[in-house]
């Protein structure tokens, strides 16, 4: 059968039309300030260890200009249609940053931590992973996502590229009625026994609706859970009887916030009333 022909009007490509950048450009842009000129804290809050770096970045504008030339996904729009190529359960807008423009970035990061004696990891075991959030005015949450959660990987970096000092990262413990031990984690509850686990998932069913995501699964653990509200108003969440936050890290403009993953946290953000929305860069070790 003979192929009926298409006739495409097949605009020019000129080398302007490309955004284009030299190693050493890239470079200048991921550059971090040298450390007399940062403001670094370290902290151990509740077994928590986390740094938080003031005027990390030399060049932050211009970081965040080159980032906004990538695709984001509208993780709103993934959530309703159950379909998402990131996997990741973050609200508003979300893009994947591709590992090699950021290569000097991350050394810059190993090193600041080497130098802090922050983490004792070799470079050459470390593995990043960047992408970016962007929260807003009126955004939507979608099966609960504001709730504390757990990252899948070990460390993340948040470099905040607005200033939304009023936003940032909550920390949650649970704490068992009957016995009064606190838990900061799931692998907390998860190696604590039948009863206290049990107590910890019935609350989470009561309070905020989990269910098991495959009820025909026979290994209904934890992870399988999650709130089915579907698409919701944006709730600005700073803990409840069940969640109890113990520690606050706002993002300030161009300022770090490094952290262990495993550990219960949530984006505090007042989608309701906020002026402006929080852009940050995330770099996670995984």
């Amino acid at each position: 059968m003979k192929l009926k022909k298409t006739i495409f009007d097949i605009p020019e490509l000129e080398l302007e039309n490309f955004s284009t950048y030299s190693t050493k450009e890239l470079m200048a842009i991921t550059e971090v300030n040298k450390i007399e000129d940062m403001e670094i804290d370290i902290k151990i809050v509740e077994g928590l260890k986390s740094m938080k770096v003031h005027n990390i970045m030399k060049r932050p504008l211009e970081l965040r200009d080159f980032m906004r030339n990538f695709p984001a996904e509208n993780k709103e729009k993934s959530s309703i249609e159950e379909l998402s190529f990131s996997g990741s359960k973050s609200p508003g807008l979300q893009q994947p940053i591709e590992r090699a423009f950021m290569t000097f970035l991350g050394y810059q990061l190993w090193h600041l931590c080497k130098q802090m004696r922050f983490l004792k990891y070799r470079e050459k075991d470390i593995r990043w992973k960047y992408y970016s959030n962007f929260y807003y005015k009126g955004m939507r949450s979608y099966n609960k996502n504001f709730l504390p959660h757990v990252d899948p990987f070990s460390y993340a970096a948040n470099i905040f590229l607005t200033e939304s000092e009023q936003h940032g990262t909550s920390f949650f413990k649970y704490t068992d009625k009957e016995t009064g031990r606190d838990f900061y984690s799931m692998s907390d509850v998860m190696s604590a026994g039948d009863k206290l686990r049990t107590a910890y998932t019935d609350g989470l069913k009561e309070n905020y609706q989990y269910q098991v995501s495959d009820p025909e699964s026979d290994d209904k653990v934890i992870g399988q859970m999650t709130p089915k509200n579907g698409d919701d108003e944006w709730t600005h969440f700073e803990g409840d009887h069940f969640y109890k936050r113990y520690y606050f890290m706002p993002s300030t403009f161009n300022s770090m916030s490094m952290y262990r993953g495993n550990r219960w946290h949530s984006a505090t953000f007042d989608a309701k009333n906020t002026k402006s929305g929080r852009y940050s860069l995330v770099a996670c070790i995984l």
